[in-house]
């Protein structure tokens, strides 16, 4: 996956030198224009329709008027737009920009430049998220895991997950309605070691904003990171 890929291989350039996608691919390393650029030739040479968008953009956490100029990409899957920001992905390390639609970019992307066409208001995570919940569907929760992380509706759920990712020494990567995970993780990280047979580690965690469903709960990806005691 292009986004994938750029996330491995690509670093930001804060010296903004590179900003061609020549350049960025060649380096290893370019600014927000040069990630535009070079997802958009690799898009269009894997076969989608992929666009470049410029305007301001927002960083998350900072003021409102701390605007600064951007660039990003639109991204057709099926018949829909999708917004795409591999910069902001990579400096994440998570996919919190990916596929994203009009209610989440109100809060951080502004363009400038004539867009193809409307794009969608929801993003693609909210839309598998509709297709898990009502018809539990395997395939769009199988996509949902690959592009976003664990989808975490239970606390059974959460435990297991965590469980399985500590028993295999790897960072755990999932997605969960904000006030669930926040209350439940101590207790969850609690009930996993209990069942690794693992006495104590430390961990710490980081989230970032994914999408707001139709009930009005807040979801997020949620990163966390063990060290055994």
């Amino acid at each position: 996956m292009i986004n994938e890929w750029m996330k491995l291989n690509i670093e930001y350039d804060s010296s903004y030198t590179y900003k061609s996608a020549y350049a960025t691919l060649k380096n290893r390393r370019g600014v927000c224009q040069g990630y535009a650029l070079l997802f958009y030739r690799l898009a269009k040479a894997a076969g989608l329709q992929a666009y470049l968008v410029s305007g301001q953009g927002k960083v998350p956490g900072k003021d409102a008027t701390a605007l600064q100029s951007h660039a990003w990409n639109v991204v057709k899957i099926g018949s829909e737009l999708f917004y795409v920001d591999t910069t902001w992905n990579d400096s994440m390390g998570v996919n919190a920009y990916l596929f994203f639609g009009t209610n989440q970019a109100k809060y951080s992307h502004y363009p400038e430049t004539k867009l193809p066409g409307t794009i969608s208001a929801k993003s693609y995570a909210e839309k598998l998220y509709e297709e898990i919940v009502r018809y539990n569907s395997s395939s769009a929760r199988e996509t949902f895991s690959l592009l976003y992380g664990y989808l975490v509706l239970k606390y059974d759920e959460l435990v297991n997950y965590i469980y399985y990712m500590i028993k295999n020494g790897k960072e755990v990567l999932l997605v969960g309605e904000g006030d669930f995970i926040a209350s439940n993780l101590s207790r969850a990280v609690n009930d996993a070691l209990i069942y690794a047979n693992i006495n104590s580690v430390n961990y710490t965690y980081s989230y970032n904003y994914l999408f707001t469903s139709s009930d009005k709960k807040d979801f997020y990806i949620w990163r966390i990171s063990f060290k055994r005691k």
